[in-house]
């Protein structure tokens, strides 16, 4: 394993101890957590973000319960802390406005908008491809979205 790697724990080899994890090229991929309660699957990813943000990647966390979120920003590194956005969806006094088919309309030509739409209607995905690559233009090009 390299320091660039994700490091979990030790594992018992002949003759000692080895590092284990996986590498960072695999993070990248959909990762399935199962357990019991109590049996760590929260301090694995914990562990395993806190290591992200220290090597400078980026994370996006959807927590349903908010204790993992909570935890993690007692250990946002100074150097991080400009580059990080809590949403907590419950805070009413400190609402977010959410609106991809807006942000999408400003950087999409509007041929284009009504074309993603459609394209997606008329023609099959070519296999391990999105069904509308472009879903900003096609939530762009959507009934309802001012321009």
């Amino acid at each position: 394993m390299n320091e660039h790697d994700l490091h979990i724990g030790m594992r018992h080899v002949w003759g000692g101890e080895q590092p284990f994890g996986f590498n960072l090229a695999d993070a990248g991929y959909h990762t399935y957590i199962i357990g019991k309660t109590g049996s760590g699957k929260t301090t694995l990813l914990r562990n395993l973000i806190l290591q992200l943000i220290q090597q400078g990647h980026g994370v996006g966390l959807i927590d349903p319960h908010g204790d993992l979120a909570e935890d993690l920003l007692l250990h946002i590194p100074p150097q991080r802390a400009e580059q990080t956005v809590y949403f907590h969806p419950g805070d009413l006094d400190h609402p977010i406005g959410l609106s991809r088919a807006r942000q999408s309309a400003e950087g999409c030509p509007k041929g284009e908008r009504s074309e993603a739409t459609s394209r997606s209607d008329r023609e099959p995905p070519e296999p391990g491809r999105p069904t509308i690559p472009d879903t900003g233009c096609a939530l762009a090009g959507a009934r309802g979205v001012s321009e």
